[in-house]
């Protein structure tokens, strides 16, 4: 059965605002998306959409209010919608007019639309009493299918999953969650249950390129042998090929380029969940916590022969940069 996802990100000042909103961009998992905002007069929703549209890399005319004119098209990447001066009745009518926009809608004062909204993403900016620079975002995501941890429990024993790759998916999803937390201090939208759940899945396949097999049961070749025929050579693709076919395609996308260090674009994570994902399984040998100068001296130790190939110093830039991306101040205590 599937799960929600929420999100809650305290902003501070316009900044803080449009930091936010172009941090949504990064975890969206659909190129046509409808997002509900909500908030009283001069909670920071325009502000909000200003940074989305900066992340979504839209130039020309700045982005205002759509107060008077009802709407703002930006090409056919995103249609601003407000509903403040509409009457009830009138709300049906231009909801209706937008719904074959190919791109992304945003509509603010998405609650005067009520239940004919039916949006993919819901947020809710609220003041904080006596603060006049903070607000509060409180994200709700309705658009993507996330695992239980009963079903991932279920899969586990399903494909016989060793314990020590079991051990080694749940600390990277540990690692996950703490990113999470620090990601949302600095005012970036992390989906924390889609990320969890594709950290305690990413290996889930795993077996599909072991080396050597003399530690494994003769059920579990077995089974594994069964399974080769079924998923491709890689383990991330088996992976998100396995999380597709159960329903959680978007858990697949994230799962598919944890990996990182592949010359193929598509394998090349992009979103701020698979950028985390890949990240965090950087951070973790085996079940261990673990530094990137570490894990970089294992890499060379194991694939070169204790040398540093041009492929692991290209694989320690590319970590490092997508650190370097996430947290600009310097990595996080972990």
């Amino acid at each position: 059965m599937s799960i929600s996802d929420t999100c809650t990100i305290i902003a501070f000042n316009g900044l803080g605002m449009r930091r936010c909103g172009a941090s949504l961009f990064q975890s969206l998992y659909h190129q046509s998306s409808l997002i509900s905002l909500t908030g009283p007069l001069g909670a920071g929703k325009t502000t909000f959409a200003q940074g989305l549209a900066k992340g979504m890399g839209i130039s020309g005319p700045k982005v205002i209010s759509p107060t008077f004119a009802l709407e703002q098209r930006y090409g056919d990447d995103l249609l601003h919608i407000d509903l403040y001066r509409l009457k009830p009745g009138q709300i049906p009518e231009i909801l209706h007019h937008s719904e074959d926009f190919p791109g992304i809608r945003l509509i603010e004062w998405g609650d005067r639309a009520g239940k004919k909204l039916n949006e993919n993403i819901l947020i809710k900016i609220s003041e904080v009493p006596g603060d006049l620079n903070q607000r509060t975002l409180s994200i709700e995501f309705r658009d993507i299918a996330i695992p239980s941890p009963k079903e991932i429990k279920d899969w586990r024993k399903e494909v016989l999953l060793p314990n020590h790759i079991v051990r080694h998916n749940d600390v990277v999803a540990k690692v996950c969650e703490k990113l999470t937390d620090n990601l949302w201090k600095r005012g970036i939208i992390v989906r924390r249950k889609a990320l969890i759940a594709a950290a305690r899945t990413h290996d889930l396949l795993r077996f599909v390129d072991f080396r050597s097999q003399k530690e494994f049961t003769h059920e579990q070749l077995k089974r594994w042998q069964d399974l080769k025929k079924d998923y491709p050579k890689d383990h991330e693709g088996a992976a998100s090929q396995f999380l597709t076919e159960r329903g959680y395609p978007e858990i697949g996308k994230i799962v598919r380029t944890h990996r990182g260090h592949s010359e193929d674009a598509a394998k090349q994570p992009k979103t701020i969940e698979q950028l985390a994902l890949c990240y965090a399984d950087k951070l973790v040998l085996n079940d261990k916590i673990v530094t990137l100068n570490e894990r970089f001296e294992y890499f060379a130790e194991r694939y070169g022969g204790g040398k540093t190939t041009p492929f692991a110093k290209a694989w320690y830039s590319k970590v490092k940069a997508t650190e370097k991306l996430l947290f600009p101040d310097g990595p996080p205590s972990l």
